[in-house]
């Protein structure tokens, strides 16, 4: 009796979990995932770094190890920093209950549920917000104020919001959801602590999100203070005490937040995001272009190069009741202008480039364009909401004017969209708005039945939203976990065999399948794809001659040279995979679909090492990676150079297909009229045995092939970085064959810079490198401790990028660090030899605790002060 009685009394719930379950079930069966066929709902960055990132959170976690710093990421990153981006959501520790190898089924698990909890709690926003000030609704007939609980359109609404484009665009974003579902709960909070005094809901919710995602909770608080303005005010003295009732809760919130806050904000100000440059007032594109995507089945976005579009579509239903809203007489005409404002702001900054930059945070979208939309369709289906709410005041001629003003949008996106959709999606919403039309139509004139078209109402829209979220996630496709990670068991047997306990050594591997391949595997890793990358790192391993990009620098480019610097003993390929560093085979395994090897490098140097102090003057001055080694060796130990230029002793050849080439020197040619099928390749005869290596760098190119005498070997994005192509022979033919992004420009320059590695010369370095290294006696993410002999005129130096939460202490005594090539860490060390210990403490941990302490008490403070206050109130209520 009493389980009935609960699905009575909450049936509006039950039945939004289980429509919303239901969808995400047709999700995973018709993208074949999990149990329909074993594929992974994430792709695009879920890929290639949430999933590498939750393998490490894994290892830690059950291994309770070092949490705030890990070697397996970038060749060191401060953890806490990238935990509070991507891993902070308490949903993440259902993966303590799998193994790795589960650990894509586990995402699909988490994102499923974050999904169903944005309709449920979208569902206790609307009902609960309803009976105040700002969302009061009143009967037409009776003017009494009505209860939405019992409301069918609770349903709708909720599963228009969770199934939004914007949510099954981004979903893959699963670090974000938390924000997504927890957003309509601080909007419920901040009701409650405007109207009604109490801001417990408004805190908890808030810090929720602060602790989930500071990223997308940047774009909340600045919408916060917006829907601020949104609410009625007395009087002047009402707005200024409930805006400092809402700056109060709002900073308490912050302040307990402090914990994850701090250590993100100092750690994200470290990266290239981090440098802010305010961009020019310009539109990306058409306004057609930015809204056409509230259609319905229209293209939903997951990324993309240009950053006009958007992912708007939140129900046809929506838009015709948005449209009554400007109409219906019982909503105010103040709240309207608000409302109209509002919506107006969003639509210029989805397609402009200031406002756009502002609401990410002053960064740029980089593919993943209009994040914040979320919050437009919040507002939308808040307005469609109120106006369902009251449909019995809906007239005639409002049900005429909304259809009219539905139907010319539709006319004006197909008409001045530069990029327009297919013929059907336009036919299809115009059909949809016919049917809502006819309903409500009916539902105006004929009143004994009015509640049975609002059930057919709200059926045709449950089934449209249904409709349109599963083809959403047929549009966004799924991965193969069994292709990304079928090598994980693999490559786990060759560690524990090839790997020493104790030991620190860097790996990686040779040609990744996904970008974060190292960390998921758990290696000491060189390269890393994300969003906490230090700036300073991407400039410096690009001008090493590594593969980087905005936020990444990936092993691509590794010289021997390199290799020794940053402790690299082992590299992982496949079989058919072009090896292109200089190391020898030593081990390999049988997975499943390929073999694995790993290879053996056997000069490398440790962590830590004694260079001339020349270093302190050292600049790359964009001179060339080959350059920048040869002085960069020639700085720490006197010795260069270790690679030889061979333009003058070689001929050249450039030729184009489709394109017209200009040889302007030996390493150097111009194209121009590129096609879509332009390629320019330059062709070099091998002069003299020797071990080759070149940079190949060019305007526009997207991708280059290698070829040895008329034999593709690799064929890859080697773009602007150093690229082994190995032992030749006299004679020879090179063939660099270059691909252009003719969609862009149809005309730039190539070049191609070869050069002959010096065995002797850099074993001279490497020689003098290793004996003033550091004898490291114990390792650890967060300590290091060695000897080390110093000499006159000597700086240490180690491969571990610089952060401020190192300390390096000499014989007991703390010693001030430095940067070394604007990326490293390093110290000036006294002559002679010294006990060396390294200890990491992420920036603003210790700090950000005792904050969050204090808002603590300040919030039990608040609280209990509200309490008394509601108490007095309700005494004085009473008498």
């Amino acid at each position: 009796m009493r389980i009935i009685n609960f699905f009575a009394e909450k049936k509006i719930y039950v039945i939004t979990f289980l429509l919303a379950f239901a969808m995400m079930v047709g999700a995973w069966k018709i993208g074949n995932v999990g149990p329909f066929g074993g594929k992974c709902l994430v792709v695009v960055d879920g890929v290639h770094q949430y999933l590498p990132f939750f393998s490490e959170y894994q290892e830690k976690l059950k291994h309770l190890s070092d949490f705030q710093y890990t070697f397996d990421v970038g060749m060191g990153n401060n953890f806490v920093s990238l935990w509070s981006y991507y891993l902070s959501s308490p949903f993440n520790l259902i993966i303590l209950l799998c193994a790795k190898s589960h650990l894509p089924m586990a995402l699909n698990i988490i994102i499923s549920l974050k999904i169903i909890m944005a309709a449920l709690c979208f569902a206790y926003f609307l009902m609960h917000a309803g009976n105040d000030s700002v969302y009061r609704v009143v009967d037409a007939d009776t003017q009494q104020e009505s209860d939405s609980r019992r409301n069918p359109g609770v349903v709708v609404f909720s599963l228009f919001y969770a199934f939004s484009s914007y949510v099954v665009g981004y979903y893959w974003n699963l670090m974000w959801l938390d924000c997504i579902f927890i957003f309509p709960i601080i909007i419920l909070g901040m009701e409650k602590l405007m109207i009604k005094k109490d801001s417990r809901m408004y805190i908890l919710a808030l810090l929720y999100s602060f602790v989930c995602n500071y990223y997308i909770s940047f774009m909340i608080c600045m919408f916060l203070v917006l829907w601020f303005f949104v609410f009625r005010f007395k009087s002047v003295d009402d707005f200024f005490m409930k805006g400092i009732r809402f700056a109060v809760a709002s900073l308490i919130s912050a302040a307990m937040g402090a914990v994850v806050l701090l250590p993100a904000y100092k750690g994200i100000m470290t990266t290239a995001s981090a440098q802010f440059s305010l961009p020019e007032w310009e539109f990306y594109g058409t306004f057609a272009d930015t809204l056409r995507s509230h259609l319905f089945c229209s293209e939903v976005l997951t990324n993309q190069v240009g950053d006009a579009g958007t992912n708007l579509y939140c129900g046809i239903l929506t838009i015709m009741l948005a449209c009554m809203f400007f109409f219906l007489r019982d909503i105010s005409v103040s709240k309207k202008i608000k409302y109209a404002l509002l919506l107006i702001m969003f639509i210029v900054s989805f397609n402009n480039v200031t406002l756009n930059y502002i609401w990410h945070g002053f960064h740029n979208q980089f593919g993943i364009p209009n994040r914040f939309a979320f919050l437009y369709v919040f507002i939308l289906l808040l307005m469609a909401y109120e106006v369902f709410l009251k449909r019995d005041s809906i007239k005639f001629y409002m049900v005429i004017i909304s259809f009219t003003l539905s139907m010319l949008f539709v006319i004006f996106t197909y008409f001045n969209a530069d990029t327009v959709y297919e013929d059907q999606t336009y036919i299809l919403t115009a059909l949809l708005l016919a049917v809502y039309f006819i309903f409500m139509i009916l539902y105006v004139l004929i009143k004994p039945t009015r509640k049975v078209f609002t059930y057919i109402i709200c059926l045709a829209a449950v089934v449209e939203m249904g409709v349109n979220g599963i083809y959403g996630f047929y549009q966004d496709g799924s991965s193969e976990p069994d292709y990304y990670y079928g090598e994980t068991e693999a490559v786990a047997a060759l560690r524990k065999r090839n790997e020493i306990e104790g030991e620190f050594s860097r790996a990686d591997v040779i040609k990744p399948l996904f970008v974060d391949e190292a960390t998921w595997h758990n290696l000491k890793s060189v390269g890393i794809f994300g969003s906490t990358v230090r700036g300073e790192m991407v400039d410096i391993m690009g001008d090493l001659g590594f593969y980087t990009g905005a936020n990444e620098y990936l092993y691509y480019g590794a010289t021997p040279v390199t290799n020794a610097l940053f402790g690299v003993k082992h590299t992982y390929a496949r079989s058919g995979d072009f090896v292109y560093v200089d190391m020898n085979l030593v081990d390999s395994e049988d997975s499943e679909d390929d073999t694995v090897s790993v290879y053996e490098n056997s000069t490398i140097l440790p962590i830590g090492y004694m260079v001339n102090d020349e270093i302190l003057d050292f600049e790359t001055l964009n001179n060339g990676p080959f350059t920048v080694q040869n002085e960069l060796c020639g700085a720490m130990t006197g010795i260069e150079p270790v690679f030889s230029s061979i333009f003058e002793d070689m001929d050249v050849t450039a030729y184009g297909t489709n394109v017209d080439v200009t040889l302007i020197d030996d390493n150097n040619a111009d194209y121009e009229n590129a096609s879509d099928s332009a390629r320019v390749d330059m062709i070099y005869t091998v002069p003299e045995d020797m071990d080759l290596y070149m940079s190949c760098r060019g305007t526009n190119v997207y991708k280059i092939a290698l070829l040895i005498d008329g034999t593709e070997v690799a064929y890859d994005r080697f773009q602007s970085q150093i690229f082994h192509v190995g032992k030749m022979k006299k004679g020879q033919l090179v063939d660099i064959q270059f691909s252009f992004n003719t969609d862009e420009e149809d005309s730039g320059d190539v070049y191609c810079y070869p050069m002959k590695f010096l065995d002797n010369e850099f074993a001279a370095f490497y020689n003098k490198m290793l004996n003033r290294s550091m004898d490291m006696t114990s390792f650890s993410n967060t300590k290091i401790e060695g000897e080390i002999d110093v000499g006159d005129g000597e700086i240490f130096m180690t491969s571990i990028p610089f952060d401020e939460g190192w300390s390096i202490y000499c014989d007991g005594e703390e010693v001030e660090t430095m940067m070394l090539l604007d990326a490293f860490l390093g110290a000036e060390l006294p002559e002679g030899k010294h006990e060396i210990r390294l200890l990491y403490h992420s920036p603003g941990l210790r700090e950000g605790f005792l904050i969050t302490l204090i808002g603590a008490v300040l919030f039990a403070v608040l609280i209990y002060g509200e309490s008394i206050g509601r108490k007095n109130s309700t005494t004085i209520k009473e008498s």
